[in-house]
């Protein structure tokens, strides 16, 4: 009997025991969840509250997007942001022109430094006077910066473009018969493609009037003729010149004028 007393004493306290570690084990667990949830969620608030201010892109207008060496431009940096609103913006400007078009061999091509024109004003619109000599392609960077010192930037083309120069018009010769021919050959400077335009109000030019070099056949009448070659660079800036053909009469004498505009 006493035996049998034992081993239910026994059973007791074992069932006993492993109560109280399932309810502890289960205490635990059930903390642990409470606590997980309450982590997550306590994270997931933070992320929310923690958005920067972030410059998300900028845009760079100038006005206009050509000029003459020394021409003035008008520039415009808008910057579009996340979590800026009600914070001032600092802008800084530069000018460069690698990789532009190069100008004529005597002065190559103008590189940022104390060549790279200069800006007025600050902020968000400014000018930028283009150096001169400056002829070629220049990139205008506006970088944006927030309080925090995030940064973005944008760039834009402007084109600095001189027009072209006559330096000399010739007619071989300049002096023709009725119907005879003359060589014309136009002279022009300029650092980029160029196209010609050859115009006389009588005669005709045989090898076409799109070329520095054409021929050109008098009319029956004699008399001076006025030949004009505009030339036409690539920025649609202009120059022209003119030369004078004595178209004479059988047994005349002519009189031939050269003359640059």
């Amino acid at each position: 009997m006493a035996g049998r007393l034992m081993c239910v004493c026994c059973c007791l306290t074992a069932a006993a025991l492993l109560t109280g570690c399932f309810g502890n084990l289960a205490g635990l667990i059930s903390g642990a969840i409470g606590s997980g949830g309450e982590s997550g969620g306590g994270n997931g608030g933070g992320g929310g509250g923690g958005t920067g201010c972030y410059i998300t892109g900028v845009t760079v207008t100038p006005t206009p997007e050509q000029v003459l060496s020394g021409g003035v431009v008008s520039l415009h940096c808008a910057a579009t942001s996340q979590g800026c609103e009600g914070k001032a913006f600092t802008y800084a400007w530069s000018a460069d022109g690698e990789g532009g078009i190069p100008g004529p061999p005597s002065l190559g091509f103008r590189q940022a430094s104390d060549e790279a024109g200069k800006f007025s004003g600050d902020g968000a619109d400014v000018t930028w006077a283009a150096p001169d000599p400056g002829e070629g392609l220049w990139t205008i960077a506006c970088t944006v910066a927030t309080p925090d010192g995030q940064q973005g930037q944008g760039t834009a083309s402007v084109r600095v473009n001189d027009p072209p120069v006559v330096q000399t018009i010739t007619a071989t010769p300049a002096e023709v018969m009725p119907g005879e021919q003359t060589a014309l050959v136009c002279e022009a400077d300029d650092p980029s493609w160029c196209q010609y335009e050859w115009t006389c109000p009588a005669g005709r030019f045989d090898w076409g009037s799109t070329d520095s070099q054409t021929v050109w056949t008098a009319p029956s009448e004699p008399g001076e003729y006025e030949v004009t070659c505009t030339v036409t660079d690539d920025g649609g800036l202009t120059a022209a010149g003119t030369v004078s053909v004595a178209v004479l009469a059988p047994g005349g004498i002519g009189i031939t004028i050269q003359a640059l505009r």
